[in-house]
C-alpha cells in the first residue's frame, strides 16, 4: 500500500475530498486540510464559503456548484439540481487535475435489478423481553449484459433497524462487513449463480416480518475506500489522520481523495 505523500511546512497544504454520488441522496463531499509530514493534524477549510467546487455532466462546459453547509461542515448539491444517469462520465471541479491532466471523474453505474427472494427456515422467538427474527435468505441478482464488478447491501426493517448478517452462506471471500457504516460490501466478481446467500438476524420491541434490501452498484473507488476504512476501523494500531492511499483517483497538485458514485435499488419483501 502506497502512503499519502503529506506536504511539508514549505509546501501549500493540500485538501482531503471524500465525495460519494448516490441515485437516491444530494452529493455530498468532505473536503478539509490534510495533515503535514512533521505530525500536524488535518485542519477544516476556513471561510468555506470562499471556495469553488462543482460537478460537471459529461462533456458540459459548466458543472453545478457546490454549496457549504456549516452545520453539516460539508458541501452538497441538491438531489434535484444534477440528476445522475446511468452511463454518464461527471467530472469533480476545483480539487485539480490528476498526472494524466484530467480531473478526478467516475462513470455512474447502472442500477441493479432484484430479481427474486426466498427465505427459509424462519425462526422467531420472544426472550428477555425482546422479538428476534433469524430466517436464510437467497437474494437472486437478474443478469444483464452489463454485470456489476462492486455491490454494497443495507437489509433494514420497516422500523429502521439494520438486520444483522450472523453468516454468509456460499462465496465467503466475496463479502466485506463494514464497520464504519451499515451493510457489507461484495466482489460480485467471486459470486456464483448471480445469487447472494446469507443468513439474517434482527431483535428489537416488536416482532419483524419485513426485509428490505438497498443494493447498490457501486464503481471501483467507492469499493476500494469503504474497504480500506472498515479496514483501518478495525484495527485500532492505525491512525485515519494520516490515511494512506486506497485506490484514491483524487490525487492531484492541490488535493487526495476518492471521488465515488453508487446507483441504488430498494425492494421490500414479506418473509413468509
Amino acid at each position: 500500500m502506497d502512503v499519502l505523500q503529506i506536504p511539508s511546512d514549505k509546501e501549500d497544504k493540500k485538501l482531503f475530498v471524500i465525495c460519494e454520488m448516490n441515485s437516491s441522496d444530494s452529493i455530498e463531499a468532505k473536503i478539509n486540510y490534510t495533515g503535514s509530514a512533521n505530525g500536524e493534524l488535518p485542519q477544516n477549510l476556513g471561510m468555506p464559503d470562499t471556495f469553488s467546487f462543482s460537478i460537471t455532466e459529461g462533456d458540459k462546459d459548466f458543472g453545478v456548484p457546490f454549496r457549504f453547509d456549516p452545520k453539516k461542515e460539508l458541501f452538497f448539491i441538491e438531489q434535484n439540481q444534477l440528476p445522475l444517469i446511468a452511463g454518464i462520465r461527471y467530472k469533480l471541479r476545483g480539487v485539480g487535475n490528476n498526472v494524466n491532466a484530467s480531473e478526478p471523474s467516475v462513470i455512474f453505474p447502472d442500477p441493479v435489478t432484484i430479481d427474486t427472494v426466498i427465505f427459509e427456515d424462519i425462526l422467531s422467538y420472544f426472550e428477555n423481553g425482546k422479538y428476534t427474527t433469524e430466517v436464510k435468505c437467497s437474494l437472486k441478482i437478474k443478469k444483464t449484459n452489463n454485470q456489476p464488478l462492486y455491490l454494497m447491501v443495507v437489509p433494514i426493517t420497516k422500523f429502521g433497524q439494520v438486520w444483522s448478517v450472523t453468516k454468509f452462506e456460499k462465496n465467503h471471500g466475496a463479502y466485506k462487513r463494514l464497520i464504519h457504516r451499515s451493510g457489507f460490501l461484495i466482489d460480485y466478481a467471486q459470486i456464483t449463480n448471480d445469487e447472494l446467500n446469507m443468513t439474517l438476524s434482527v431483535s428489537g420491541d416488536m416482532e419483524v416480518k419485513n426485509v428490505q434490501f438497498y443494493v447498490s452498484n457501486v464503481n471501483t473507488s467507492f469499493y476500494q475506500y469503504n474497504n480500506y476504512i472498515t479496514n483501518l476501523t478495525s484495527d485500532p494500531g492505525q491512525s485515519t489522520q494520516i490515511p494512506a492511499i486506497a485506490g484514491f483517483n483524487i490525487k492531484t497538485d492541490k488535493a487526495y481523495g476518492t471521488f465515488s458514485a453508487r446507483n441504488t435499488t430498494q425492494k421490500s419483501f414479506i418473509i413468509r
